[in-house]
């Protein structure tokens, strides 16, 4: 009689245990800002705060910024200035500036 009320405590316990779901949490990391050089040819080269954050090749136009306003200058590969102002930047977001 002791083993059959054991088994019916486990049998009641392990059907309690179902009424838990499990649950989901998804953490999306922030990602910073991106500026697109839209037509920038490669070698045109990209300021923020007066700090190099890189050149445009064949195969990269985007490059990540702090968000925030900053000032914001392209050179192109023959000195050219091609952008010298200020720009804001968002988390999360890719700010397209057409450059030519």
């Amino acid at each position: 009689m002791a083993v059959k009320h054991i088994l019916v405590a486990a049998a009641l316990i392990s059907l309690a245990a179902c009424g838990h779901m499990p649950t989901h949490s998804t953490n999306t990391a922030d990602e910073a800002p991106t500026l697109d050089l839209v037509g920038a040819a490669p070698g045109t080269t990209v300021y923020v705060d007066g700090q190099m954050v890189g050149t445009v090749t064949e195969d990269i136009s985007k490059f990540t910024a702090p968000a925030g306003t900053h000032a914001v200058r392209v050179i192109d590969a023959m000195g050219r200035v091609l952008y010298d102002g200020d720009l804001y930047f968002t988390k999360n977001i890719t700010r397209s500036l057409p450059v030519s």
